[in-house]
């Protein structure tokens, strides 16, 4: 299971055109199964880049960034499928 673990409303708000468009980078942080994630973004058509993870005793989180385009400045996470 994947759970979006926030997101910010004002960046989310930000990055996207009136038309829905992905204008701006969004960053999201996740918990969860990355490859289940990974490989459900692809089937949408989106590539996530990998920036940080957050490890401690009881809880791991991972930050990845949507591009415009998927234009990232480094290689995305590869999905599965």
């Amino acid at each position: 299971m994947v759970k979006l673990h926030w997101l910010c409303v004002k960046q989310y708000q930000q990055a996207l055109s009136e038309s829905g468009e992905l204008i701006k980078p969004i960053s999201l942080y996740v918990r969860g199964d990355v490859k289940q994630l990974v490989d459900m973004a692809y089937k949408h058509g989106l590539l996530l880049f990998k920036v940080t993870d957050y490890k401690s005793l009881v809880k791991y989180h991972g930050e990845y960034i949507v591009y415009p385009a998927n234009n990232g400045p480094q290689l995305p996470e590869l999905p599965t499928v």
